[in-house]
């Protein structure tokens, strides 16, 4: 069952349920010193999947959810590469049985992708006889990030938009987003053993909204580059800046700090040798695109992942 999942650095397993984690055991006991709610969003298994060939007919698992962000309980599966079906579970299920339908006969590619909203195991699986996990995609990514990288507050947990950025790259994707993080590098001891070809950085807007003084923060994001670039000095690093926020409409202070901050992280991150993304250019600055007015919704996912995947939207 283990070799069934992508998107995880290790795998756990109790009373026949399999457990992916996106984070070593050290950083997950990192984020529970900072919070309960720093370590619940920490196992949530965003971007996690289950990928194999098969023949069979049917498919069918059992799971379990705990660790819950937010209530939605969701599965997307893909056949062939196509999305072709959307469990929507009821919120906060704690347990349930999934069974899809195949739609080719012979030998076809299945990926499940699990909730990014709370943390999934997976038991009773039967995939067919002939099931066999699908060849580790490259290159690898490596998303580090807040909620939006996480995935709030997505129901369909594949349209996040590293996701969506991986899938149209044919990629493997580490997903490293954590809701309610802030540029601190300690995020980044006991980093995995997972290699990246290239590393996407989404910090900002949770800093801007716990902390007025933008000379802390941008000294905060200077040392949180520069770890990274001692731990990866050979891997290309892109920084994202903040996308749209509904305060930018009504709060011209804030505005005001957010333009500073954004075009500062900016010039930073070229110091570090890193490329920047302007966060602005990549979802449409209207509030339909957002779930809550911080937080993309699929749609606003969907512009995310095509605007980081234009390279005009460089700084």
């Amino acid at each position: 069952m283990k070799q069934f999942f992508r998107g995880a650095v290790r795998i756990t397993e109790s009373d026949g349920f399999f457990t992916p984690h996106r984070f070593t055991e050290a950083q997950e006991a990192h984020y529970a010193s900072i919070s309960e709610g720093a370590l619940i969003r920490a196992r949530c298994s965003s971007s996690v999947s289950l990928a194999f060939t098969t023949s069979a007919g049917v498919i069918s698992f059992d799971y379990r959810a705990d660790a819950f962000s937010r209530a939605f309980v969701g599965f997307d599966v893909y056949e062939n590469g196509i999305l072709t079906r959307h469990f929507d579970e009821p919120d906060r299920s704690e347990a349930g049985h999934i069974v899809y339908e195949c739609r080719s006969e012979g030998k076809h590619e299945i990926e499940i992708y699990l909730s990014c909203l709370n943390e999934i195991s997976v038991g009773n699986a039967d995939f067919g006889s002939d099931a066999q996990p699908l060849p580790a995609y490259r290159p690898k990514l490596l998303f580090i990030g807040d909620s939006i990288t996480q995935g709030m507050t997505a129901k369909c947990p594949s349209l996040v938009y590293p996701t969506l950025y991986a899938r149209n790259c044919g990629a493997e994707l580490l997903n490293h987003g954590v809701g309610g993080a802030k540029f601190d590098k300690t995020h980044l001891d006991d980093m995995p053993d997972f290699a990246p070809d290239h590393i996407f950085v989404a910090y900002g807007i949770n800093d801007l909204n716990q902390c007025g003084d933008n000379a802390v923060l941008l000294e905060n994001a200077a040392q949180y580059l520069e770890r990274l670039r001692q731990l990866y000095p050979q891997v290309g690093r892109t920084v994202i800046t903040p996308i749209w926020n509904a305060k930018l409409a009504g709060e011209p202070e804030f505005a005001g700090r957010f333009a500073h901050y954004s075009a500062e992280l900016a010039r930073i991150a070229g110091s570090f040798g890193c490329q920047a993304v302007d966060g602005l250019k990549l979802v449409p600055n209207d509030p339909r695109h957002l779930f809550d007015g911080t937080h993309p919704n699929e749609q606003g996912f969907g512009f995310y992942a095509l605007g980081l995947l234009d390279g005009k939207n460089r700084v």
